[in-house]
């Protein structure tokens, strides 16, 4: 059996719904490809929609035409839980606008749930957000109104405080692999 699959097979991978994450920072091991497969997919099929994106880092060229802008048209995304939106401005409009649910966590705290999902664990316990706009106290690092779900809270272990992350069920990993 190959290992290499087309473009268009790769893209059918992904049902609508799912939770993807993708490879990348700036436009550096963005798999830009898929992307722009994937919206192609969309604005022809109406499929892949509602998905979850989570992105450690900004993805995306600074303007408009790369990397999360291909995901930025409505009902595509449902959920967008990312470190930084700015690269990726008409994506980040979509968030700013109320058109996606949008988290913004620390990207350390993304990268440590890439792995705890990896490990299949529910939440990752850190310090890293404590008294800041992703404590659930103040704004739970969530973007804007239509963002209701609480996916971090605080616990208390030994008498101290600690921020737990859900942790996001990945159904789709996109890596550039060039």
């Amino acid at each position: 059996m190959s290992k290499f699959v087309s473009l268009k097979e790769a893209v059918a991978l992904i049902k609508d719904g799912d939770t993807i994450a993708t490879s990348g920072i700036c436009m550096s091991g963005v798999p830009e490809a898929i992307m722009a497969g994937i919206e192609e997919s969309f604005l022809e099929n109406g499929s892949p929609k509602n998905l979850t994106t989570v992105i450690a880092a900004g993805q995306g060229d600074w303007v408009d035409g790369h990397a999360y802008n291909h995901f930025a048209h409505e009902g595509m995304v449902k959920r967008a839980i990312a470190g930084h939106f700015g690269s990726a401005p008409r994506y980040s409009d979509m968030v700013g606008s109320g058109k996606m649910e949008g988290y913004n966590f620390p990207q350390g705290v993304i990268e440590d749930l890439f792995h705890e999902a990896i490990k299949g664990m529910p939440f990752h316990l850190t310090k890293l957000g404590l008294k800041t706009f992703v404590d659930p106290r103040l704004e739970g690092g969530k973007c804007n109104e239509i963002t209701k779900e609480d996916l971090v809270s605080v616990v208390k272990l030994d008498g101290e405080e600690y921020l737990s992350y859900k942790v996001p069920k990945l159904d789709i990993g996109i890596i550039r692999g060039t």
